[in-house]
């Protein structure tokens, strides 16, 4: 199977996890995991919130941002890879003057 992004209707969320501004996001869900293609505008984030009872894993495909994690800001660049473990709370904020794009995956375990 291909995925293109592009045939994926985009979906604007205000204030995402109780964070800041509006973000884009493209999911696709099938039983109990999730992949989505998320654009973070200048100065938006996605508030903190807390993994009970999955994992995510999150991908910077463009952009610069940080990932606030065991009570840590940490930056997120092009091609890192950031973990959000089970039981882990974790947030994520752009700072710059350019969308941070990101693709998350998300499953139940």
């Amino acid at each position: 199977m291909i995925i293109n992004y592009k045939n994926i209707p985009e979906v604007l969320i205000h204030e995402m996890r109780g964070g800041v501004g509006c973000v884009t996001i493209q999911r696709i869900v099938e039983d109990s995991r999730t992949l989505a293609r998320i654009t973070i505008p200048p100065k938006a984030s996605i508030g903190p919130h807390t993994h009970v009872n999955d994992e995510e894993y999150v991908v910077v495909e463009a952009g610069i941002g940080e990932c606030f994690q065991h009570g840590v800001w940490e930056p997120l660049t092009q091609g890192m890879v950031h973990l959000a473990k089970k039981g882990d709370m974790h947030s994520i904020r752009n700072l710059s003057n350019h969308n941070l794009i990101i693709i998350v995956y998300i499953y139940q375990i």
